[in-house]
């Protein structure tokens, strides 16, 4: 069966600027998750509120409010990247513009959520601008899927690819080998804990009963928490990466670092243990990636633009 080169096409980089849009949206979700745990009064390792905590405090209702607005938000990502990326090989301003209004779409829809209002679609913004990118992505991706799945050998524009790139991608691989060994070290505490699945973590009273509990939390929590942050990871590490690929690299692998000693300091059971220098460095180096992917996206725009 014979292969199909496929090349990056010119208006890809604006493919590259829309995926770096999704970064800040995450970034301003999160935030407003911590900010709104410290404002609620929501301990680590606990991921939501309890039913009756919310029905004894509109406060705990309204930090679920904020923080299913994240959480929702990771849940779209895997569809939207796919098919962005996919759609953006032949369609590159299509794509771009669709992932765009998605990213438009979803912060409408992060105000409505965070007023209360658990209807996000009554904002007509999210409506137009976010739900009627994901109708549209679905049919054009399966297609693709199905051509590159068959036939296809995609290989990436020479000059796109900077000397150095390989270690971009031995960093996004040591990423892998960390999510599998916390999700090793979640099983392991599952069991010790006696949680049965489906229950993702154990409630409060099994919490005040069980120490095991608790770190089975701290575990899960220190999961979750790490692919929370891995959507940033990846796109901030591959766009800075395409113009800075050392520095790119090196956040990268640091990031594994410090979610390692993270990992180690949560299951310990007192989740202020999460929190280290390695942790901090880490976060500062994210800050700067996603300034780097930044500038180097609004590079792409301008070089398009003739600017």
């Amino acid at each position: 069966m014979p292969d199909i080169t496929v090349t990056i096409p010119e208006g890809f980089k604006y493919v590259g600027v829309a995926l770096v849009s999704t970064q800040w949206l995450l970034f301003i979700q999160y935030r407003n998750v911590m900010a709104a745990r410290q404002k609620y009064n929501v301990s680590y390792p606990q991921m939501y509120a309890d039913k009756s905590e919310m029905d004894a405090s509109k406060d705990k209702y309204m930090f679920n409010c904020v923080q299913r607005t994240h959480q929702n938000t990771l849940e779209n990502l895997p569809l939207l990247y796919t098919s962005t990326i996919i759609v953006g090989l032949k369609y590159p301003i299509l794509a771009a513009a669709l992932c765009g209004s998605w990213v438009i779409g979803k912060y409408a829809y992060s105000l409505t959520y965070w007023s209360g209002n658990t209807n996000p679609r009554t904002n007509p913004a999210y409506v137009v601008f976010s739900l009627v990118p994901l109708l549209v992505f679905p049919t054009h991706t399966a297609r693709k899927l199905l051509l590159f799945s068959l036939y296809c050998r995609p290989i990436m524009s020479a000059s796109l690819v900077p000397q150095g790139f390989g270690y971009v991608g031995a960093a996004l691989v040591s990423t892998i080998f960390l999510l599998i060994g916390q999700s090793q070290v979640v099983s392991i505490k599952r069991k010790k804990a006696g949680i049965e699945y489906p229950q993702m973590y154990a409630d409060k009273l099994q919490e005040k009963e069980s120490k095991d509990a608790l770190v089975f939390n701290c575990a899960q929590r220190a999961h979750q928490n790490t692919l929370e942050n891995i959507p940033i990871v990846y796109v901030t590490t591959i766009v800075a990466g395409l113009q800075y690929p050392v520095y790119s690299a090196s956040v990268c692998a640091f990031w594994v670092l410090s979610r390692i000693l993270y990992t180690r300091g949560y299951i310990s059971g007192d989740p202020k243990k999460r929190v280290s220098v390695a942790y901090g460095l880490a976060t500062v180096g994210l800050l700067g990636n996603l300034a780097c992917a930044t500038y180097t996206a609004a590079g792409w725009v301008m070089q398009n633009l003739n600017l």
